[in-house]
């Protein structure tokens, strides 16, 4: 009958593996140092890369946050600053502004209204006929009352006619003078239309002159001249 053979007790190794992931060989105590050193190491190391992190991000941090908390210490005074600005503006500046545009204002006002009255003036809205019989005869008032002869004899009317968006009236006027009269009657029809003149003249044009002289030998104060003038006088 065959027996069997016992097989020997199994021991315990007497290594094995740490949490480290380190084979562990030896005693209890060798192995205590084994893991004491190995959490030094790794201490040691953790300490390395805060270091590294932090050489990294301190000067990071200064370069950031300096500017910033300086704009931060300095922006009370900045305000006070601008809320002193703020105050000169509302009370000083501002006001002086509103105050000069407001004269700016009421003279191109008035200037517009100079040069509205002028063209009024110059181009009237309506024909106004008498308008132009009063200009004319005022006009040989005082020319015959300082050097006479300046007669206005007749002035007819023709019919207004309408090109390009202003109407034009023909007159016709039959006139006694003399020679300097008749030069300053040519000018008044020249100086028509003109918005820097003192007494602004509707605008006129002359179409045609008829002149006939009753002595040619005479000056021009003395020799008599009667002439017949056709004229446009324009308006819109």
């Amino acid at each position: 009958m065959n027996t069997p053979i016992p097989k020997p007790p199994q021991t315990a190794p007497t290594g094995g593996k740490n949490v480290f992931n380190t084979p562990i060989v030896g005693s209890k105590a060798l192995i205590k140092r084994r893991i004491q050193f190995i959490r030094l190491r790794n201490l040691h190391k953790a300490y390395f890369y805060l270091g590294l992190a932090l050489a990294v991000l301190i000067p990071y941090s200064v370069g950031f946050f300096y500017p910033q908390l300086t704009a931060y210490l300095d922006a009370p005074a900045k305000i006070a600053v601008l809320e002193q600005q703020i105050q000169t503006n509302d009370v000083e500046i501002i006001p002086n502004i509103e105050k000069e545009l407001k004269l700016h204002k009421s003279a191109y006002d008035e200037e517009i209204m100079q040069v509205e009255d002028a063209l009024e003036k110059v181009l009237p809205g309506k024909i106004d006929k008498l308008g132009i019989v009063k200009r004319l005869e005022d006009f040989a008032t005082v020319i015959d009352a300082t050097d006479p002869p300046f007669e206005l004899n007749s002035i007819r009317f023709g019919s207004p006619v309408e090109q390009n968006g202003y109407t034009v009236l023909p007159i016709s006027t039959s006139i006694k003078s003399n020679a300097i009269n008749f030069n300053r009657f040519l000018k008044l029809v020249d100086r028509s239309g003109r918005v820097d003149e003192e007494n602004i003249i509707r605008l006129m044009s002359i179409d045609n002159i008829n002149i006939r002289y009753k002595d040619p030998d005479l000056t021009a104060r003395d020799n008599e001249v009667n002439f017949s003038v056709k004229l446009y006088a324009y308006s819109r």
